[in-house]
């Protein structure tokens, strides 16, 4: 029977309507209720200030056809009469841009909180999932830019910290410059958690059930064997928005995508969401991330006489059928003898999926989370992400931009 612990009287009578319905229609009916609620404070460094907030409250019901909702269907009772405001700090976060504008920064503060139950004729599962996220940039000094998750129990940080860490980046980068184009480019040393956005893009896309079972080059062909010690897993569990189940109900399980160069696991049961309640269910990411390695973070941009050293990093472009991404590198510093020298300007690199793993050959013992943040969109569906990585050294790249 239907168990909605924690929900609503709406949200359980849509429950039990929906269950009871499709019991008619169906040996296995479901039903996806989501509340979800999102705000964000923007401000410029003219010092406008602007905010919005939303919540929706929405079914999906799933039987021997598929039937979307996109109101409750709740007679006499207006949607206005069933919602709250948002339970997100607007107050708190529309202070922390304010003095971001008043010290000449573009701002932004978005944060996220969802609740979905999932119903069957034998019971129901829950799960809650929210995050929030500060985004800092300099207006005048391109790259010189600071992103920061915040976790369900995390505290916002002071302005007078987080105004630091970028005017500190502004004033280095501002002798910045241009890095030559061209294939078999300098390697690259990652800071720690940056190069969880390389596993996402080059080896979680390629492993999402469906787009494996369509035939991705990952999935249908041998490379080369990375480096010893080179993992790359994914588990909803960690890194920002995780959730416990996943929007069929069924518990979220880490897995080994890849190990040793060679691909060993898909993403599917546990693993399958929707960006709304309007939308089909696919496979998608949670966290993924290269494990820790055993090499001495430190050592490894020691043991580097030439290359360059990343601190953060954009996804670009990926292509899974082909196995080729394309990034946006914001943030880095060229490494000479072992030691970072001049800070560069924002340049875009290309990878091949096999090449790139092959050329792996330090990987640090220094693993971090969602020090690059973002959200993946797959079919028109956004869905918060984490990523992670330590440091760890790439041989080969192709620099288009």
């Amino acid at each position: 029977m239907i168990d909605a612990t924690g929900a609503s009287g709406v949200v359980r009578a849509a429950l039990e309507t929906a269950v009871a319905r499709l019991s008619r229609e169906t040996e296995a009916p479901r039903v996806f209720v989501e509340d979800r609620a999102q705000a964000t404070v923007t401000a410029t460094a003219r010092g406008r200030v602007e905010g919005s907030s939303f919540r929706s409250l929405g079914v999906a019901f799933e039987g021997a056809g598929s039937l979307h909702v996109s109101d409750p269907p709740f007679p006499g009772e207006p949607l206005s009469r069933l919602l709250e405001e948002p339970e997100l700090p607007l107050t708190a976060w529309r202070g922390l841009v304010e003095r971001a504008a008043d010290e000449g920064l573009w701002a932004r503060v978005v944060g996220f909180h969802q609740k979905i139950w999932v119903g069957t004729p034998d019971g129901t599962v829950q799960d809650v999932r929210r995050s929030a996220r500060i985004e800092l940039a300099s207006p005048t000094i391109p790259g010189a830019t600071l992103d920061v998750v915040l976790g369900p129990e995390s505290a916002t940080p002071a302005m007078e910290v987080l105004g630091g860490r970028v005017r500190e980046s502004a004033r280095r980068r501002s002798e910045a410059t241009r890095i030559e184009p061209g294939r078999d480019g300098p390697p690259l040393v990652f800071a720690p958690g940056v190069a969880g956005i390389l596993a996402h893009e080059l080896v979680g896309h390629a492993l999402e059930g469906d787009v494996a079972a369509a035939g991705s080059r990952l999935s249908r062909e041998r490379g080369r064997p990375a480096a010893a010690g080179v993992r790359i897993l994914d588990d909803p569990s960690r890194g920002r928005a995780a959730w416990t189940i996943d929007d069929e109900g069924a518990p979220a399980r880490p897995v080994t995508l890849l190990e040793g160069g060679h691909p060993v696991g898909r993403l599917q049961e546990g693993h399958r969401r929707r960006g709304g309640y309007l939308d089909p269910v696919l496979p998608r990411m949670g966290c993924t991330f290269f494990d820790r390695g055993s090499a001495p973070a430190p050592e490894i941009l020691r043991a580097t006489s030439r290359g360059i050293f990343v601190r953060r990093l954009q996804a670009g472009h990926a292509d899974p059928m082909q196995g080729r991404a394309t990034f946006v590198v914001t943030d880095a510093d060229r490494i000479e003898s072992g030691e970072l020298t001049r800070p560069l300007l924002p340049f875009l690199i290309e990878l091949d999926v096999f090449d790139a793993l092959a050329s792996i050959d330090l990987v640090g013992d220094d693993l971090e989370f969602d020090t690059c943040v973002g959200s993946c969109v797959r079919a028109g569906q956004p869905l918060a992400v984490g990523v992670g990585a330590p440091t760890l050294r790439l041989g080969v790249i192709t620099v288009i931009l």
